[in-house]
């Protein structure tokens, strides 16, 4: 039955800089479950965003009418001018489309390379906002520096005299909901107000991501990387770990896959490393979010060794929900999910010896493996299930609307 909320909000404008099918990490994967669960709720959701072409994906409008200010891939591109021409365009495009679908809400995810032109136009209007930041994107919109060089100097009082409004000075970026104590406490440090921001940890979804049930023991124990391949992601600390096993008296065969892409070189690097442990290592590269339930569960263990100030990550909240044990190193946001979930295995971040003995433990013990993946799954169903992630973006995003008039809200 339609509640009162869903009868006041039908239609809720995403503002994304990428979406599906291109999907580089967990920020674009999660905006497209987001989306699909508001669809499933009743609203008419369009995504507002560069990709493609215009279409119905999964029951989510596509409307494909933003530009970057460069391609994803390249150094992200600061000049006044094309900052000025694409904030500008993307400014118009989205109140555009605030009008055209008549929107009720605006919900913002990441606009990296997109400018602050979107915001300026949500800012400027009486609908519901709220911004989702699971990333330090804001930061990318700073003013920049003033310093004792002629260009930089320059470059510094133009974005605060000439063009405040392209930077952080001329967007509030609130409301927001932020992924992490760790990323509220980045994004301060870096000149962007986030302390009004509420922290709200992401969630996966409990019926997608699911054990396989009642398993059959295998002879060889199947350990898991999966994510981006680049060097602050550590998974050159998982070769190392296993390095030290080669000649341990294990007990027990044991297998390495990495599954995703990244920086050709470092996968090379990652390759050479391979040829020298005494295990299987299969180099799946990417797969696409459908096949990823079945990759957690062809798998024993997941192991996520980022070494930088990561705001959360995705992939070990969806091998915990499939009942793996998950291995992570207790940097950034992970901290606090450590904190939060006694049945995380953490190690020190960098810390090889202490990955190689939990790694040991867990290739020997199918108990411990069997026993930490059940209680995984529990908490994430207690805790950081997507539902009740979606139900508090609901809330925070279409709640105030309950208060307002069914009036249609129009741009100032």
């Amino acid at each position: 039955m339609e509640s009162e909320v869903q009868r006041l909000v039908k239609t809720i404008l995403v503002i994304s800089n990428l979406y599906a099918p291109v999907e580089l990490g967990g920020y674009e994967i999660l905006a497209r479950q987001i989306c699909e669960d508001l669809v499933a709720r009743g609203y008419r959701v369009v995504v507002l965003t560069t990709t493609g072409e215009e279409r119905v994906q999964d029951g989510v409008e596509i409307w494909p009418r933003l530009e970057l200010t460069e391609v994803v891939g390249r150094a992200d591109d600061r000049s006044s001018l094309r900052r000025w021409r694409v904030h500008h365009r993307n400014k118009r495009a989205t109140a555009h489309a605030i009008t055209e679908t008549q929107a009720d809400a605006v919900l913002c995810f990441s606009l990296r390379r997109l400018t602050l032109g979107p915001a300026a136009a949500m800012e400027a209007t009486d609908v519901a906002r709220l911004y989702v930041i699971n990333d330090a994107w804001p930061l990318a919109y700073r003013p920049r520096p003033h310093t004792k060089r002629a260009r930089s100097h320059v470059a510094g009082w133009v974005d605060r005299r000439l063009l405040p409004s392209l930077t952080t000075l001329g967007a509030s970026l609130s409301p927001a909901l932020v992924l992490s104590q760790s990323l509220r406490d980045e994004l301060a440090a870096g000149g962007v107000a986030a302390n009004n921001a509420n922290i709200v940890p992401q969630g996966v979804c409990t019926q997608r991501f699911r054990p396989i049930g009642k398993q059959t023991r295998r002879r060889t124990v199947r350990l898991l990387y999966a994510g981006q391949l680049h060097g602050y992601k550590g998974v050159h600390h998982i070769f190392e770990a296993l390095k030290k096993l080669n000649g341990t008296a294990v007990g027990t065969a044991f297998s390495l896959t990495i599954a995703g892409q990244g920086d050709p070189l470092y996968e090379d690097k990652l390759r050479r490393a391979a040829d020298r442990l005494c295990c299987k290592v299969h180099f799946q590269g990417h797969v696409p979010f459908e096949e990823m339930p079945g990759l957690y569960r062809a798998h024993d263990v997941l192991i996520f060794p980022s070494t930088w100030n990561e705001p959360m990550g995705l992939c070990h909240l969806e091998a915990m929900a499939s009942g793996l044990p998950t291995v992570v190193a207790s940097a950034g946001g992970c901290r606090e999910l450590i904190e939060r979930c006694p049945y995380i295995l953490p190690y020190p971040a960098g810390d090889i010896d202490a990955l190689a003995k939990t790694l040991l433990s867990l290739i020997k013990s199918g108990r411990r493996r069997r026993l930490t993946g059940e209680a995984s799954r529990k908490w994430i169903e207690s805790f950081a299930s997507l539902a009740a992630y979606i139900d508090r973006i609901e809330s925070e995003l279409i709640g105030p609307c309950a208060l307002a008039t069914s009036a249609p809200m129009t741009p100032r």
